[in-house]
């Protein structure tokens, strides 16, 4: 057996970061190749798309860029993707969520991009953008790529050979687990200075996998994080599943949920206590399935209806779509 979960560089315990994508991959390994002749044509669209984005980026430096955050209030961390609706992008887990905070509690909001794209113009502000980070990783990351070697590590070198063994491939787990450790330890630099200086009371996060280095730093820095709940953690999807007793460094020290459904299989994933299980309800949900009637702001619940609500991820949109259209029939 390898113990993975132990498997550490420097500050960053590696298999963390890269365990759910490598059962993804080999869970979708017979997907079809994209042609060469769309990915040639798709990188030459991204070429120029990204020169747009980044000249935008320095011009909304002064209005954007994190460190211009305001100190001592909560920090939020999007998942980044928006839904239209009603002429606004809506982040659909962090908006409701901060019309329910109290009046006199300050926020800094902040995201990446969605497919290379903010969603604007969006209902909610002080957001800044995390576009900088990444984009201060990937620069520095490649200065410093060539410098990093791996084939030594003999933790890493078992699993490759694993690998190959069980799937006839090796996945390209040396170049995951670099580019892995060093975008990292890069991130970690730069949210460790963020939350250093600004000093927030509080950190919620929506999707803990993407934002390791963000709770590692505010962990070292003695910060409470709490995640809100965004889709379905269930037994064996990997970044949430921890049952078999794999530590986890970099949890959220709280898990903010939807209801007691939730809650009781989490107890048994989640590599925190039962008491910092948290159920929290889906605000978002909520709101929807209320509407106004009266000028004077009364609300009711709507009724006899009967709903089935889908949680869709992209793994399974596919399999989602033929079922849906069978439940329809």
């Amino acid at each position: 057996n390898l113990t993975l979960d132990s498997g550490k560089i420097f500050l960053c315990f590696w298999w963390e970061g890269i365990r759910y994508r490598v059962f993804e991959e080999i869970k979708n390994q017979k997907n079809n190749p994209i042609k060469k002749d769309n990915k040639k044509k798709r990188s030459i669209n991204s070429f120029f798309k990204k020169i747009h984005r980044n000249i935008k980026l320095i011009l909304l430096i002064k209005e954007k860029f994190p460190f211009f955050s305001k100190r001592e209030n909560i920090f939020i961390f999007s998942n980044n993707r928006r839904t239209r609706f009603q002429n606004y992008y809506v982040d659909i887990y962090t908006d409701p969520f901060i019309e329910l905070l109290p009046k006199d509690i300050e926020y800094s909001f902040f995201e990446g991009t969605f497919n290379g794209y903010h969603g604007i113009p969006p209902r909610k502000y002080n957001i800044f953008y995390l576009d900088y980070f990444i984009f201060f990783s990937k620069i520095i990351g490649k200065i410093i790529s060539p410098f990093i070697f791996l084939n030594k590590n003999k933790l890493i070198s078992k699993l490759r050979t694993e690998l190959i063994k069980a799937f006839g491939d090796d996945y390209s787990i040396y170049q995951k687990i670099k580019f892995h450790i060093i975008n990292w330890h890069l991130l970690y630099l730069s949210y460790y200075l963020l939350l250093y200086f600004k000093k927030p009371l509080q950190i919620f996060v929506v999707d803990s996998q993407a934002f390791q280095p963000v709770i590692s730093a505010a962990k070292k820095l003695k910060i409470p994080t709490l995640e809100l709940q965004h889709g379905s953690p269930v037994r064996g999807k990997l970044n949430y599943d921890y049952s078999n007793g794999i530590n986890h460094s970099s949890f959220p020290d709280w898990f903010l949920c939807f209801s007691k459904f939730w809650k009781k299989d989490l107890e048994k994933l989640l590599p925190i206590n039962s008491e910092k299980i948290l159920i929290f309800g889906f605000p978002y949900i909520n709101s929807i399935y209320k509407k106004e009637v009266t000028n004077k702001s009364e609300f009711y619940e709507l009724n006899n209806k009967k709903v089935i609500l889908i949680l869709s991820q992209p793994t399974i949109a596919n399999e989602l779509i033929d079922f849906t259209i069978k439940l329809r029939d």
